[in-house]
């Protein structure tokens, strides 16, 4: 699938940054920026730069020595060097991270807020706009049409709004866009969350998909039995009188502050984002609940989508009121099942913490029944 390029007429790929830096100067290789939802995702916003010299002295580059997990942003920047193409990803610290090499590398500071800024540009193009579900339903009334693009692959195709009161039900217009629709789901319909965003009167509208069809029928021949539904900020399903953790989430994602959302939400909520992450396999959604934890702490959440096919929330006991308190404990049930294994129900307890009342709380790790132990 051809990777989509949303910025490069915007913001023009020969220009990139001041041209005062001579042949040899730190601006020497070609470099590109580019922002996407996760490392997986196909669909990226790309932007040229200039050039840049990632040197080879120890003042620079840094083997990752550190025990806890890097916060690492959605900004990549891939760096041509002698020809060969190197991909680093960018830390909210303004360094560079090569996962492969395990490598920091330090750039002067006045660099690091260039590339900083051009990379705003980008996700500024990239992302939709949050906005709550009291506003989208005016923007799309019921019987209207519009497009639906997809985060991570970036396929675009229409639905129709048949009604939803809490949300939008919708069914897509045509058999073509029925495929298409399946083709983002893998071949296989789901009831796992999207991050999407709704194309419609000239706007760019973070939003959030399930890919299930069900309930009630109203276009002929579309190929889909039934409608899905769309959820934006604020958004309810039908048995609930609060957000969907893992829409909520989704809905983020596609407006570009997923980081910002999981900062300001509670261990409750935090704890339920986990085990929908897990559910739902998504290894950079559980990447950044596991963020500042220890490495081995979030590698190993992180491996768990390996083996588990689905996890639920049976029940949570809500923990102490937080007020100044800097630790939280949580316990929850937790229903798990695994590849060739029955599903169970196993305790979950959750240890997060901050750095003072106002810091958002990190996980710092995951412990299970003792019949499994801690999470490996």
């Amino acid at each position: 699938m051809a990777i989509v390029v949303a910025a490069s007429a915007l913001f023009g790929l020969s220009k990139g940054y001041p041209h005062a830096f001579a042949a040899g100067s730190p601006w020497s290789d070609p470099v590109v920026v580019s922002v996407r939802v996760s490392p997986d995702a196909t669909y990226e916003t790309r932007l040229a730069v200039g050039h840049l010299h990632i040197g080879q002295s120890s003042q620079q580059r840094e083997e990752d020595s550190s025990k806890f997990a890097p916060i690492l942003t959605d900004i990549y920047v891939r760096v041509s060097h002698g020809g060969l193409p190197k991909l680093y990803r960018l830390e909210s610290s303004g360094r560079l991270w090569n996962e492969e090499e395990r490598l920091n590398v330090s750039l002067p500071e006045k660099l690091s807020a260039k590339l900083l800024k051009e990379a705003d540009k980008a996700r500024a193009a990239h992302y939709g706009e949050a906005i709550a579900w009291k506003e989208a339903k005016r923007i799309l009334p019921r019987k209207s049409v519009f497009k639906v693009m997809d985060m991570k692959t970036g396929l675009v195709f229409r639905v129709q709004r048949r009604a939803g009161s809490d949300h939008a039900d919708v069914q897509p217009i045509s058999r073509e866009d029925t495929k298409i629709m399946n083709e983002i789901y893998g071949g296989q319909w789901s009831w796992n969350r999207k991050a999407v965003v709704v194309l419609a009167a000239g706007r760019r509208i973070a939003a959030s998909m399930n890919g299930m069809p069900h309930g009630g029928d109203g276009i002929p021949d579309n190929g889909f039995s039934g409608h899905f539904c769309i959820h934006f900020s604020e958004s309810t399903t039908h048995k609930s009188s609060v957000p969907d953790p893992a829409h909520e989430f989704m809905v983020h994602r596609a407006a570009g502050d997923a980081r910002a959302y999981l900062d300001s939400a509670s261990p409750s909520l935090l704890a339920r984002s986990l085990v929908e992450a897990l559910n739902q396999r998504d290894r950079e959604w559980i990447r950044l609940l596991a963020e500042g934890s220890e490495r081995d702490e979030a590698a190993s959440l992180i491996g768990e989508t390996d083996s588990v096919t689905s996890a639920r929330t049976v029940a949570q006991r809500q923990p102490l009121p937080e007020e100044d308190r800097l630790v939280a404990t949580l316990e929850s049930e937790v229903a798990i099942e695994r590849r060739g294994k029955g599903k169970r129900h196993l305790p979950f307890r959750f240890e997060f913490a901050r750095l003072s009342p106002y810091s958002p709380w990190r996980l710092q790790s995951v412990e299970r029944g003792p019949s499994e132990g801690k999470v490996k």
